[in-house]
């Protein structure tokens, strides 16, 4: 859930739902600015922060399937957020700009995510791990000069956010660290504490549930767009989709005769 409280302390405010919030802006209109999921197609929404309905916040760009992270920008006027065609793998993101009072978006930096303006007058975002700055007019919303590596090493997550904040004064704290991934390979460990490789090709997978017999591996697997359940054959290596509709399929579990799979979606 989205919550507000007073910086004095007292209880907190439910304003609406967000089972899986990708950050929030409280913008100069008084209304925040939030995504509420990770899901594909989830895009910025906007609710009053004085309470009420929320309702979306412009549209999704040309095969965007998120929007994530907005800033309020000091203009009182544009929001700067992350866009990108798929749910990982932020280093092909778009940052974009939209205005507060509705109107079109407009790309202002490809290849980057986690945006932040600073006092500067800089765009900062990072690309694999890597911190970088950019001149960034604030009166036309664009970049006026080339983007320069700033700190290398910010510790940066999956999900296009990073361990960072900067200060009105322009100082900056972060977490040092490297950029993580969800694709890795399928392990596996012996009772006495020997780990081998069950499947070299790297994915981002998840829930791994073993057949009755032991010789099949149910999994989910995302592309980053779609999540589907799949089997893993153990003995010969081969990996078979078992889902194919447009929902986010995940969850597998076998029944006790080892024919079907429940999942959820």
């Amino acid at each position: 859930q989205l919550k507000k409280v007073s910086s004095t302390g007292g209880a907190s405010i439910k304003l609406c739902d967000a089972p899986a919030g990708r950050g929030g802006a409280w913008a100069d209109d008084d209304t925040i600015i939030f995504t509420p999921d990770s899901s594909p197609n989830t895009r910025l929404m906007r609710v009053p922060a004085a309470g009420g309905a929320a309702a979306a916040f412009g549209t999704l760009g040309k095969g965007a399937v998120t929007q994530r992270w907005p800033q309020a920008l000091p203009d009182g006027r544009s929001v700067l957020y992350t866009e990108h065609s798929s749910t990982s793998n932020f280093d092909t993101a778009n940052l974009v700009v939209a205005p507060l009072s509705g109107g079109a978006p407009k790309i202002v930096l490809p290849g980057g995510y986690y945006g932040r303006y600073v006092s500067s007058r800089h765009l900062i975002y990072v690309n694999q791990g890597t911190l970088f700055a950019v001149p960034f007019d604030l009166d036309r919303l664009e970049t006026v000069g080339p983007a320069v590596p700033a700190i290398e090493g910010i510790a940066a997550a999956t999900n296009g956010g990073a361990q960072l904040a900067v200060s009105s004064d322009g100082t900056m704290v972060y977490v040092p660290g490297a950029a993580s991934s969800l694709a890795t390979t399928i392990d596996w460990l012996t009772r006495d504490g020997k780990a081998s490789v069950l499947r070299a090709d790297k994915a981002d997978w998840w829930n791994p549930r073993f057949s009755p017999d032991g010789q099949k591996l149910a999994i989910d697997i995302s592309d980053g767009k779609q999540r589907d359940v799949w089997v893993y054959e153990v003995a010969r290596g081969t990996l078979t989709q078992l889902t194919f509709d447009a929902a986010q399929d995940a969850k597998p579990v076998w029944t006790p005769d080892g024919r079907r799979i429940v999942f959820a979606s």
